[in-house]
């Protein structure tokens, strides 16, 4: 898990709502607190929204960097990217994992949303909302971990697209194409089917996050940083088919020489 920061960073009052800022992920964003009703809107962009009309009063000249600005001044100019969904894997997940599992079985419940922060339309930051029994609350501003690995996932789609094209794991082979029509230039060969908008994959209990693809019940995983133990590369591709089992066994293998110890001291849910 991304280390706590050991200060609180208050947040301003958000068009009458009261609400408090915990500093998170070294010093780069935080989790808000809910106060009461306070931190509770109809709606994931209003959420965000009212997140980044208090960022020019958190990007300071003491926190910029941390938060990923250049300068205090580029709060003032950020803009709301489009939204993508984050799911989140649980450890415990991973160690009853069963060979055949789809990766969206795995999914948490719980229904979050990262925005990124632009500035000039390049990705400085985040903010992260969550649902919470139908309303939207402020989770985290001013998180640029998740920025840099936003940043970085319009460049993993074609990774991910060379995945998702490859047959499965284990699966049956292209069939061959003799006795095929050959396409006439009145009927062009097909382009493959892109693959579905972006998501995050995290993995609290092991510190993992994946920028992801999928295609139908497809997913392909971009390590967000290198793994030497599951010779994970940072920006290449994976099948989640292969990707699973992998994760499954290096979580159980954690688990057999940490699990007690961890559970102790409450680190992993």
């Amino acid at each position: 898990m991304r280390r706590i920061a050991a200060y609180t960073l208050a947040l301003a009052l958000l068009s009458g709502l009261g609400l408090a800022c915990d500093r998170s992920r070294s010093q780069s964003g935080g989790d808000a607190a809910n106060q009461g009703g306070s931190n509770n809107m109809k709606s994931q962009d209003e959420a965000a929204r009212k997140a980044l009309e208090a960022l020019p009063q958190l990007v300071t000249n003491d926190t910029f960097k941390g938060m990923g600005f250049g300068s205090p001044e580029e709060a003032r100019a950020a803009q709301l990217g489009s939204p993508v969904p984050h799911k989140t894997i649980a450890y415990d997940r991973l160690l009853q994992y069963q060979p055949g599992t789809r990766l969206e079985q795995l999914f948490a419940p719980e229904e979050q949303v990262v925005y990124p922060i632009q500035v000039g339309g390049a990705v400085k930051s985040s903010i992260v909302v969550t649902n919470n029994r139908g309303a939207w609350q402020i989770s985290s501003v001013g998180d640029s971990y998740l920025g840099n690995v936003l940043a970085q996932a319009t460049a993993s789609r074609a990774a991910a697209d060379a995945v998702l094209t490859r047959p499965p794991e284990g699966g049956p082979s292209p069939a061959p194409t003799e006795g095929r029509p050959t396409p006439s230039p009145q009927q062009p060969a097909a382009t493959p089917t892109q693959p579905d908008a972006l998501q995050l994959v995290s993995i609290p209990g092991l510190n993992l996050d994946f920028v992801a693809f999928n295609r139908g019940d497809r997913w392909a995983l971009i390590p967000a940083r290198d793994h030497r133990e599951l010779q994970l590369s940072r920006g290449r591709a994976v099948s989640a088919e292969q990707m699973l089992p992998a994760l499954s066994n290096y979580a159980r293998e954690f688990d057999r020489k940490y699990g007690d110890q961890i559970r102790r001291r409450r680190l992993v849910k």
